[in-house]
């Protein structure tokens, strides 16, 4: 037998067995703390933020939440906030 058409069949055999689904794009509604208005200024117009434009990480979270409120000097700073 043939290494290409067993490994060929294996891979259909998988993805009938367990197809590949896509991953769900969830939406998260982020919310400021009414006792932190005073230290997070602005407005976060953009929720609720769909999973998919965020990343894997809450660094990625807290990134896209600093370049929206105008706070660009956290960005790199993985402890400011």
């Amino acid at each position: 037998a043939d290494p290409a058409a067993l490994s060929f069949l294996f891979e259909r055999l998988c993805g009938l067995v367990c197809p590949e689904r896509p991953e769900p794009d969830y939406p998260l509604q982020l919310s400021k703390a009414p006792t932190q208005e005073e230290f997070i200024r602005g407005a976060m117009t953009k929720n609720p933020y769909m999973k998919s434009s965020l990343g894997p990480l809450m660094r990625d979270v807290k990134n896209r939440i600093c370049r929206d409120l105008d706070m660009v000097g956290l960005i790199e700073d993985d402890n400011g906030m």
